[in-house]
């Protein structure tokens, strides 16, 4: 008998902090069922059929990848651009504005595949929050289209509103009158101005394509005009909007990966055990920002053969090393690894030193752990900054804290019970949440209309 589900089609930044809890939303949907078709680079081929989905290429200009390393070699300009609102805009013509005309057509070419294959059945398509090519067929432009369009959030929500200051610069939100005034100034400031050119091509395209026209900056536009917006995270960790659209909802959360044996670290049994009761901190700077003398050395330093504590690092990237200074030397309460799944070790930790990717903040709350959070660069001051809010954080607000910031903020964590018992109330609120039984009705709801 033949499926009645619909089938989903997935398009995604190639980014591997958005890819990541996309892949594992879609390994959830192909084990309900789902026949999933993902739109990717051709350097992700592996990760996306490893899900059990199926494998379209992007075609033409969007077919690249970046992180750390490849976005400076690929485009060596833009590490002249200085951190900050320029270097912004930059980055929003490179990953949104460039790609979207290729990426609407990557889509178009895999919808046509797909329906030519399966006349008459219902697809849906699932579109990561900041994956714009996916923009021109919710606004109809000319070509095959989804019956809905899904949007999943897994980056800070970049949405505008009345009541907080434009994304970007980390600013806390402001609903009073005065507050409204300032915001609303400084979002014209930032969309029409600093992204003005951006928005201008974003139009430009969008008429190119035929589709509809609205007023709306890029940024805004998933948010405004996906049938459904689901936020992959709990309320008390995103800024409240009482001008949000009323088809944008919160999802929880990712589940933890399943893990089958434990990690074969010499070191793993003191974790578990830990017959000496000292405190566990885990120190990550993610997979992108690959600089350990910003965050790293200095935490190896912090607490070098401290006999209370027990530090874990993780490099996050495989075959990386630290560098070679004394500075970086572990102490032998340290161990280091190339990398560590975050569900594994944080279970057993107290703090969690980061330099703010949204994962490591998400993977946090699920674990019950607060954190000490740097970072100044992409959406860390706002990841940051959320957390700071939420009251499960001591936001560093610097890209290289010093060994007395590390150290102090850290014992303050372990000290001051508030941000623990904080932070076990977010746990709970992210266990009260299926997320992937969100997204699952939210697809079977668009599919019976």
């Amino acid at each position: 008998m033949a499926s009645t589900k619909p089938i989903l089609l997935v398009g995604c930044t190639p980014v591997i902090g958005h890819l990541s809890p996309i892949l594992n939303i879609v390994r959830n949907l192909v084990g309900r069922g789902y026949e999933v078709h993902f739109v990717m680079a051709t350097d992700f081929r592996k990760e996306v059929e490893d899900t059990g989905a199926i494998f379209h290429p992007f075609a033409g200009f969007c077919n690249f990848t970046l992180d750390g390393v490849s976005i400076e070699k690929r485009f060596p300009e833009r590490k002249e651009i200085p951190a900050g609102p320029v270097r912004m805009a930059f980055d929003i013509g490179l990953l949104m504005m460039n790609p979207l005309p290729s990426q609407f057509w990557s889509l178009q070419l895999a919808l046509d595949q797909i329906t030519k294959k399966n006349p008459g059945r219902d697809i849906i398509g699932l579109t990561e929050g900041a994956f714009y090519g996916s923009v021109p067929s919710m606004l109809e432009a000319a070509g095959i289209r989804p019956k809905a369009w899904v949007g999943i959030g897994v980056i800070p929500m970049l949405l505008s509103s009345c009541d907080h200051p434009p994304f970007g610069p980390g600013l806390p939100p402001d609903s009073s009158p005065e507050g409204r005034e300032r915001n609303k100034a400084m979002t014209k400031e930032v969309q029409w101005g600093i992204l003005g050119e951006q928005n201008k091509k974003f139009h430009e395209i969008l008429s190119m394509l035929k589709a509809k026209e609205i007023t709306d900056p890029i940024t805004d536009s998933i948010y405004k005009h996906s049938d459904r917006f689901l936020q992959m995270c709990i309320p008390s960790v995103e800024y409240p909007r009482s001008d949000a659209p009323s088809t944008i909802r919160f999802a929880g959360g990712i589940p933890k990966s399943p893990f089958g044996s434990a990690p074969n670290f010499s070191w793993w049994d003191k974790v578990t055990q830990n017959p000496s009761g000292r405190r566990i901190i885990f120190a990550s700077q993610g997979t992108a920002a690959i600089n350990y003398n910003d965050l790293l050395v200095p935490a190896i330093k912090a607490f070098k053969n401290r006999d209370d504590v027990m530090l874990i690092v993780a490099l996050g990237i495989r075959g990386a090393v630290l560098p070679n200074t004394e500075n970086a030397i572990p102490g032998t309460n340290t161990f280091v690894e190339e990398f560590i799944p975050y569900d594994q070790i944080l279970p057993y930790c107290d703090v969690f030193v980061t330099n703010g990717g949204y994962g490591g903040f998400q993977h946090a709350i699920k674990n019950g752990v607060p954190l000490v959070m740097g970072g100044t660069t992409e959406d860390k001051p706002e990841v940051n900054a959320r957390a700071e809010w939420a009251g499960v954080s001591i936001n560093l607000k610097t890209d290289n804290p010093s060994v007395e910031q590390i150290e102090k903020a850290v014992d303050e964590i372990l000290q001051n019970s508030k941000y623990k018992q904080r932070m076990g109330e977010l746990k709970t609120e992210f266990e009260s949440y299926d997320g992937i039984g969100i997204i699952e009705e939210t697809i079977l709801e668009l599919a019976a209309k």
